[in-house]
């Protein structure tokens, strides 16, 4: 538990979880791929939360949800917006 609790891989006593900590913190790549990872949990938080809002305020239409979202979030296609409502 000690490991988890650090911020700086050199405090960590898991040689793995350390290396593993520095990939991510310390190399181009890694901050890449966590910057990646982040800003898709955002996206996904953002459609969900403007399916919910359409809902509250009455459009119960699924087409037209899938056509306000394929408007406001250009990042998102027709399939994926599908699965929100699968």
């Amino acid at each position: 538990m000690h490991d988890f609790s650090c911020s700086n891989p050199n405090d960590m006593i898991n040689k793995d979880l350390a290396d593993r900590s520095r990939y991510f913190k310390e190399t181009e790549e890694g901050v890449s791929e966590v910057c990646k990872v982040m800003e898709d949990m955002r996206n996904e938080a953002s459609v969900r939360t403007y399916i919910e809002a359409c809902l509250d305020f009455g459009i119960k239409d699924k087409e037209e949800i899938i056509a306000k979202l394929l408007e406001k979030f250009k990042f998102l296609t027709r399939e994926q917006a599908n699965k929100y409502f699968a």
